[in-house]
């Protein structure tokens, strides 16, 4: 899931909507923005260490734990709902347009272009939320600022054994790249998140306005069953109880 559908998990499973709850539902993707400091390994593979490290050494950062736990297939939290290959929404979607991704990407490889396209579903997701949730999106940016971010960078400094210099530099890129600013609308997401994340992780520069187009065809995709989806992920880790919240 993209951050604005993550927030919306946590905060409806929870009942909260604190900061940090927020800002840890949406962390573990901070190892699709680092540059090879934070592995997916570390927070995103790992909320049962993650949260089991912060109730002990930082007991009042707790929720940015459930956050992460929230977020992480591990415990079937919200990523289970989107990226399991044979029930994740994303997945079953991006299906639909795996070969408008292959085009775009100019590859014969549709298991590496269905990973993309997924992303895509992804998106197009977050953007039907923002346009009839936007409250969502206002969400995500004041706990940005209301955030003990020090705090934060001190627990995963311990937590990753890095500088907390280096993890400042880390979260400051990480909140460039998935925040509030670059999910106001199909082109923000375009220019912010797609085309450096294809870079990144193809290493090739993809044609905008292709780009525009197959994200707008997510949108419309998903624009009647967003909802559904979205809720479903919420009924089912609130059923299953394996998140302790």
């Amino acid at each position: 899931m993209f951050p604005l559908s993550h927030i919306y998990v946590s905060t409806k499973v929870t009942g909260r909507q604190s900061p940090l709850l927020i800002f840890g539902s949406v962390l573990p993707d901070i190892a699709t923005t680092s540059r090879n400091s934070i592995g997916r390994d570390k927070i995103h593979y790992a909320p049962n260490e993650f949260r089991q490290f912060v109730n002990s050494i930082f007991p009042e950062l707790s929720d940015l734990a459930i956050g992460v736990d929230l977020h992480s297939h591990i415990n079937q939290g919200a990523d289970f709902y989107s990226d399991n290959s044979e029930i994740g929404f994303a997945y079953i979607f991006g299906r639909k347009m795996v070969r408008d991704v292959m085009s775009l990407l100019g590859i014969d490889d549709e298991p590496k272009s269905l990973v993309l396209a997924h992303n895509l579903i992804e998106a197009g997701v977050d953007i039907n939320l923002n346009t009839d949730h936007s409250e969502v999106l206002t969400l995500w940016r004041n706990s940005l600022k209301e955030m003990d971010i020090k705090k934060v960078i001190s627990c995963l400094s311990s937590y990753l054994s890095l500088p907390a210099d280096q993890l400042e530099s880390e979260i400051n890129f990480f909140v460039d790249f998935l925040g509030p600013d670059s999910l106001i609308s199909v082109e923000t997401i375009v220019d912010r998140i797609a085309l450096p994340l294809v870079s990144m992780r193809y290493g090739k520069v993809i044609d905008r306005n292709q780009t525009i187009s197959i994200l707008n065809t997510a949108r419309d995709l998903t624009a009647s069953d967003y909802m559904k989806l979205l809720d479903n992920a919420v009924s089912e880790i609130t059923s299953h109880g394996k998140i302790k919240v």
